[in-house]
């Protein structure tokens, strides 16, 4: 459930991030586009944890208890941090890049992903600028001094991206399988993400 709800919250952050930014509140539109790409990196997360889980559940090792113990408290940590879910989501996108070049070339050889951690830092810190009056240079910085149309335009991009990975993610992994009633897979399929300017 907890995949499913942070899938349609990444989504919603995603829609009234473009109202702000049709309504030129770019600096607003930046945090809110910033924040869908966290939720959307949760899903992936709590998939993946879920998966580890069941392993460790479903083999009766006692040292598998104590990976299971762990999962728990990996998730529990994660979860509350944003760099490790924007981490998530760039490996699952990385692993989809390498699954699709395979597909054309066998010989293909995967690449690995190399997270740089002031990429991750530059990111928060453009959330941050986003959200909060700053000072630099002993002046003051209003958030909508900082960000234009422009600025904006690659964070929803990669907003865009990163959840509709996050939904086909979840879409293939509830697939066959029974859902709660809630949960409203034909809605997921079916809603569009706008991507007007």
């Amino acid at each position: 459930m907890g995949s499913y709800y942070a899938l349609c919250n990444s989504i919603d952050l995603y829609n009234d991030a473009m109202l702000l930014f049709k309504d030129s509140r770019h600096s607003r539109a930046y945090a809110l586009f910033q924040l869908s790409t966290e939720e959307a990196g949760k899903v992936i997360l709590l998939i993946d944890s879920h998966v580890r889980c069941q392993f460790y559940k479903n083999t009766k090792e006692v040292k598998n208890e104590a990976n299971l113990n762990q999962q728990y408290k990996i998730l529990n940590d994660v979860f509350f941090d944003h760099s490790e879910k924007m981490k998530y989501i760039m490996h699952y996108e990385r692993l989809r890049w390498n699954r699709f070049y395979r597909a054309f070339n066998p010989n293909h050889v995967d690449v690995p992903l190399v997270i740089n951690q002031n990429d991750i830092a530059r990111l928060n810190k453009k959330k941050n600028d986003s959200l909060y009056t700053s000072v630099e240079d002993d002046k003051f910085i209003a958030p909508f001094h900082r960000f234009n149309h422009t600025d904006v335009l690659s964070i929803r991009d990669r907003a865009f991206q990163k959840i509709t990975h996050a939904r086909q993610g979840f879409l293939r992994f509830v697939e066959g399988s029974s859902v709660p009633k809630e949960i409203n897979i034909k809605g997921l399929k079916e809603v569009q993400l706008d991507l007007t300017q």
